[in-house]
C-alpha cells in the first residue's frame, strides 16, 4: 500500500468518508434516437421490460430505505455509552484504577460511541427527501391521431429518463448506506480490540502480583 492509501485507511477507521472515482462521476448524456425501425411487438416487449425495471427500482429503495431506518436506531446505543462513560469518570470508584487504564476505557468508549454516531448520521443522511421521478399522467394516454408505434416509443422514453434520474437518487442512498456499514464496522473492532486489550492487561496484572 502506498502512503496515500494508508492515510485514507486511517482517515476511514476515525472518519468514513465515501471518496469516489473521478471517472465515475463523468455521466455521459444519452440522446433517446429520434427514429426506431422496430416492429410494434419489439416495443411492446421494450416498454413491458422498462416498466418491470421501475417496479423493480422500486423495491429497491424501500429495502435501502428499511436498512437506513434500522441503522438510525443505534443512536441510544452510542447515548448510552457517553452516559455510562460520564458515570464511571464521576465515580468515586475511578480512583480505584490507573490513569493508563482510565485513558484506554475513555479513547475506546470515546472512539466507539463516535462510530455510532456517525452510522446514525449517514442513516439520516440516507432518509432525506428525495425526488422520485415516475412518467406524466397526461402522456399515459395517445395523443391525437398518434399511431400506436410513436406511443409506445414516447412512453420508452419517459419510462427511460425516470428510471436514469430515480436511479441517481437510490445510489446516494446505498453510498449512505456504505457509509454506515463502515461505521459500525469501525465500532465492532473498536469493541473487540478493547476487549482483548483489558484482558491481556488483566492477565499482565494476575502474573505481575506476588504469590
Amino acid at each position: 500500500m502506498s502512503k496515500k492509501e494508508v492515510a485514507e485507511w486511517l482517515r476511514d477507521r476515525i472518519w468514513p468518508t465515501l471518496v469516489r472515482d473521478p471517472k465515475s462521476q463523468q455521466i455521459t448524456e444519452r440522446e433517446w434516437p429520434t427514429s426506431l425501425a422496430v416492429a410494434d411487438e419489439t416495443l411492446e416487449l421494450a416498454y413491458q421490460a422498462l416498466q418491470d425495471e421501475l417496479k423493480s427500482e422500486d423495491e429497491r429503495i424501500k429495502t435501502v430505505e428499511t436498512k437506513l431506518l434500522n441503522i438510525s436506531s443505534l443512536s441510544p446505543i452510542a447515548m448510552t455509552i457517553l452516559v455510562a462513560m460520564v458515570t464511571f469518570l464521576t465515580s468515586g470508584r475511578v480512583q480505584s484504577f490507573t490513569r493508563l487504564s482510565i485513558l484506554v476505557v475513555a479513547i475506546f468508549g470515546g472512539y466507539v460511541a463516535l462510530q455510532f454516531l456517525l452510522a446514525v448520521r449517514s442513516a439520516i443522511k440516507g432518509l432525506a427527501r428525495r425526488p422520485f421521478y415516475r412518467p406524466r399522467l397526461e402522456n399515459r394516454f395517445p395523443r391525437g391521431n398518434e399511431s400506436r408505434k410513436d406511443y409506445l416509443r414516447r412512453a420508452c422514453e419517459e419510462t427511460t429518463n425516470a428510471i436514469t434520474k430515480n436511479r441517481i437518487g437510490i445510489d446516494d442512498k446505498v453510498s449512505q448506506l456504505a457509509l454506515c456499514h463502515e461505521s459500525i464496522l469501525n465500532a465492532v473492532w473498536g469493541l473487540l480490540s478493547s476487549t482483548v486489550g483489558s484482558e491481556a492487561w488483566n492477565s499482565r496484572d494476575l502474573k505481575s502480583r506476588p504469590h
